[in-house]
């Protein structure tokens, strides 16, 4: 057994010199790129207002003084056919997700 594993060991030593000896190659130079002209970007009209998935799982609380008590999780947001929000379902007791109403 003892056999075995010394010779496998001198082995895969032997083989791995053939690594060690190579040469390391160095990647050629690169030229540096052509100046262009550069044309700016159209301006892009930016979104107002919120995204979904940063509303659900926020928490409701039932009004906005210190003594506001938290009333459920937005569980989902219904839209209309013109992609208005319209109104939140809000998920109110359960445990661990479990039997919230």
């Amino acid at each position: 057994m003892i056999r075995t594993l010394l010779t496998t060991t001198a082995l895969a030593a032997l083989l791995a010199t053939g690594a060690y000896a190579q040469t390391a190659t160095t990647p050629a130079p690169t030229q540096d790129p052509a100046v262009q002209d550069t044309v700016p970007a159209a301006p892009v009209a930016r979104a107002e207002g919120s995204l979904v998935t940063n509303i659900i799982g926020e928490s409701v609380y039932n009004g906005t003084g210190d003594d506001a008590e938290n009333i459920g999780n937005v569980d989902d947001v219904v839209f209309d056919e013109n992609g208005q929000a319209k109104s939140v379902i809000i998920g109110v007791g359960g445990f661990l997700g479990i039997g919230a109403k």
